[in-house]
Order: structure tokens, then sequence, then C-alpha cells
């Protein structure tokens, strides 16, 4: 039984660090073309969708980090920002 808890933990964590990791190049690619489309505001509702997803799963990364002692955010902001 530990060993499906701790396959599990560790399936969450990957999950939640490439959702971070995604969004936040996602968002960095975008605020650098924001401006080249022919419908700028329609670049800015989707970033701001991003920046909501991107702070729920930093809520969720919080919230598994107590429960297990791993932080997949910090993870995820080393491998972002290369």
């Amino acid at each position: 039984m530990i060993y499906k808890i701790d396959y599990l933990d560790k399936k969450i964590y990957s999950k939640i660090m490439a959702k971070i990791v995604y969004l936040r190049l996602n968002i960095k690619s975008e605020f650098k073309d924001r401006h080249l489309g022919s419908w700028p505001e329609l670049k800015k509702y989707r970033i701001m969708k991003d920046v909501d997803d991107l702070r729920m799963f930093i809520r969720m990364s919080d919230i598994f980090g107590k429960r297990t002692g791993y932080y997949p955010e910090y993870e995820a902001k080393t491998l972002s920002n290369k």
C-alpha cells in the first residue's frame, strides 16, 4: 500500500511540475508576442487565463508540498528559466 502512495505522489509531483513549467513558458512567449497579432486584446485574455491557471497550480504545489515535503514549484522554476 505504501508503494502505491509513493507512486501516486511521484506522479502528482511530476504532473504539477510539468504544468507549472508549461504555463510559465507559455506566459513568457505570449508576453513577447502580445502586440504582433491583429487582435491584441484576445492575447490579453489568454495571458490572464494562463496567469490564473499558474496561480492555481502554484497553490496546489504548496498544498502538496506541505503534505509530502516535495515542492514542485522550485524545480519548475529552474527548468523554465533555462
